[in-house]
């Protein structure tokens, strides 16, 4: 009886329909129903409703939302049930509109609990083979996953002298000043009219700058995912440099909470050590989410271009890993995107 129905409900809707399988993870007691969409993952609104604010009716929180962060989508039918259709859903933008909202209390277990839990599952053998997108006539996979959030998550670090134990506490310390973490509902809506400026990955998400140029982009690619050599760090007898790179030490040390940190411990942190770029973009982000927050009075464009990311652009023109004028308009394109960031997403009144 039940395919029955689900047969006659699909017959009836175009097969152009782009239909999307849940994935179905436990957090804290409640089922949270994730949606693998290739723009990032979205989150059935119905269920952020029960673990955030269960006595708010679900047509008032749809009310609460602005317009161009609002979602609907289309889900395939499982155990029998009927499709589902316009269901409200949340990218990762509305989501912390959402947290901001209602005051979530442990909107940061609850990302902590996305990227330590959740998205390593996504990416297991058994998950990464079935789409999650689905064409009617397709029976889809099970995607009910066994992740619970019952245990707590820490993070442990193993004791280990010098510099290296220094630069885990950097590390540390830059996931608690994460973006994510720090924005307030005036400077989202802001953030989420500059959809052509940056793009969104990873959990909790990275912003990263959208170049318009192929060859730039690829270059940036190159660079972000270490597709090139990258220099160690060494130091410069340029005096421009090293003042650049002295004020924004500096501010990293205010901002992170560690006056003990040297620049060479910020660039093996997250040029050296990393396997990708995204860390170091994260650390001027941080930087001018916290020179914002705080009010600071001094010009903090300045601090930003002897960030280590720009640092590592230099080094890899310098020893020759990169075509030296496209190093050049990739430098200023970086450094014009951050101004960006920093001048109309989010200190625009």
């Amino acid at each position: 009886m039940h395919d029955q129905k689900r047969s006659e409900v699909c017959s009836k809707i175009s097969m152009k329909t782009t239909y999307w399988l849940p994935k179905t993870v436990q957090f804290q007691n409640h089922w949270i129903n994730i949606l693998d969409i290739d723009t990032g993952l979205e989150f059935i609104l119905e269920d952020i409703r029960q673990l955030v604010c269960p006595d708010y009716r679900i047509e008032a929180l749809v009310a609460k939302l602005p317009l161009n962060l609002r979602r609907k989508r289309h889900l395939f039918p499982r155990n029998g049930e009927p499709c589902q259709e316009n269901v409200d859903t949340l990218c990762w933008l509305a989501l912390k509109y959402v947290f901001n909202l209602f005051g979530y209390e442990q909107h940061r277990e609850f990302i902590r609990w996305i990227r330590k839990e959740v998205i390593p599952k996504l990416l297991t053998p058994t998950y990464t083979g079935e789409s999650s997108q689905v064409f009617l006539g397709q029976e889809p996979p099970n995607h009910q996953m066994e992740i619970s959030s019952q245990t707590k998550n820490t993070l442990s670090y193993p004791v280990k002298v010098g510099s290296q134990l220094n630069n885990e506490l950097i590390a540390t310390k830059l996931k608690s000043v994460h973006w994510f973490n720090t924005i307030n509902n005036h400077q989202l809506l802001l953030l989420s009219k500059y959809k052509k400026e940056f793009s969104l990955i990873g959990a909790p998400p990275t912003l990263i700058p959208v170049f318009l140029t192929t060859e730039l982009s690829q270059c940036y690619l190159d660079l972000l995912y270490k597709q090139v050599k990258i220099p160690a760090f060494s130091e410069t007898d340029n005096l421009l440099n090293h003042l650049l790179r002295r004020r924004y030490l500096d501010f990293c040390q205010l901002c992170l909470e560690n006056e003990k940190i040297s620049y060479s411990d910020l660039y093996q942190t997250f040029i050296t050590n990393e396997p990708n770029l995204f860390a170091a973009q994260e650390l001027d982000i941080a930087l001018i989410f916290y020179y914002l927050k705080n009010s600071l009075s001094f010009p903090i464009v300045k601090v930003l271009s002897g960030g280590v990311f720009l640092q590592a652009i230099d080094m890899c023109s310098q020893q020759g890993f990169l075509d030296e004028k496209l190093t050049s308009s990739l430098s200023i394109a970086y450094f014009n995107w951050l101004s960006t960031l920093l001048m109309e997403i989010i200190a625009v009144a």
